[in-house]
């Protein structure tokens, strides 16, 4: 319904950055709140775009530091209330016997272009002190909150960012360290499902001296013996990888040099060192295709536990599956 009701509302179409309430959550610093508070009643001009939907403003604090807000409105020109984003990809999450499912709340297309959802923002910030708690670098959180316009809301989170991070990404690092962080991603994505049953997928930040940092956390979810087996597993698990196997393919056109042939099979090298493009590939055909883009119109666990028995990546994500996953 609730769509329905959104996409009826052309009259907030038009991108203003000013917004009638907002609401912050958990931020406890309250000179970086008000620092918000000014940004979305269109006080602050000064900032840089960082994305689409977020932006970095100037630290009350200083001392290297920015303030970033996803969910600030699309290229920081205003949140266009009532119209729904549109570019994917699709959340999906898979039950027991690794049927497909979409989770609507957590996916791009349930924000208004330029903002976020609340669970993509709730997310962010318990994910980021989690795995700080764990003794992992993630970007720090400090909190979310919700914008109303004409009685529709949006949500956005905050970051406490330093000013020598930067995307780990060509042109900025070379292809190399590219390389090099899809190796450590896919070593991470799988440390976290297998040790913290955490599935999902993220980016890193960097500096020029080789430190990582963990940020974008909104895919994350918690995996559950209870209501998952090992196909859900495996199947959340891939999904999360091949996210970060297609951002290699794309990004890596922006580097200079000759790019590594393997490059979208990277972020499996740790599951499986021999892993290969024409292993990925076969998977993005017969899995991919068939089982992870939408719900399917006929389902055969047999058929789908073939498939991932029959391709040496997710046949070694299956071995790789804690044993407290009830096996089919």
């Amino acid at each position: 319904m609730r769509n329905l009701l959104t996409r009826n509302r052309p009259d907030l179409e038009a991108a203003d950055v000013t917004v009638d309430h907002i609401e912050i959550r958990h931020v406890d610093d309250e000179v970086v709140a008000e620092r918000v508070r000014s940004f979305f009643a269109g006080k602050i001009s000064d900032f840089a775009r960082d994305g689409e939907r977020s932006v970095r403003i100037a630290h009350p604090r200083g001392a290297g530091l920015q303030i970033k807000i996803k969910g600030a409105g699309l290229n920081g020109r205003g949140i266009r209330f009532g119209t729904l984003h549109k570019a994917g990809p699709k959340a999906p999450l898979f039950d027991f016997d690794g049927r497909m499912m979409e989770d609507v709340a957590s996916g791009h297309d349930n924000a208004y272009v330029g903002g976020a959802t609340f669970q993509q923002t709730a997310t962010e910030y318990r994910m980021a002190k989690l795995l700080t708690s764990l003794g992992y670098t993630a970007v720090p959180c400090l909190g979310f909150g919700r914008v109303e316009k004409a009685g529709l809301s949006s949500w956005f989170a905050v970051f406490e960012m330093r000013d020598d991070w930067f995307a780990v990404k060509p042109p900025k690092f070379s292809l190399e360290q590219y390389c090099e962080s899809k190796v450590a991603m896919g070593q991470l994505l799988l440390d976290l499902a297998v040790k913290h049953d955490l599935i999902g997928y993220a980016s890193f930040l960097g500096t020029r001296d080789g430190q990582r940092c963990i940020k974008d956390l909104h895919p994350f979810r918690m995996a559950d013996p209870v209501g998952m087996s090992q196909l859900s597993w495996v199947m959340q698990l891939f999904f999360a990888l091949h996210i970060v196997s297609l951002a290699a393919i794309h990004f890596s056109k922006q580097a200079s040099g000759k790019v590594p042939e393997d490059i979208q099979a990277l972020c499996f090298k740790p599951i499986l060192p021999s892993a290969s493009k024409a292993d990925h590939d076969a998977l993005r055909g017969a899995l991919v295709s068939r089982y992870m883009l939408g719900a399917p119109l006929s389902f055969d666990q047999r058929e789908l536990v073939e498939v991932l028995r029959g391709n040496p990546i997710t046949h070694s994500m299956l071995d790789l599956c804690p044993a407290k996953y009830s096996r089919y």
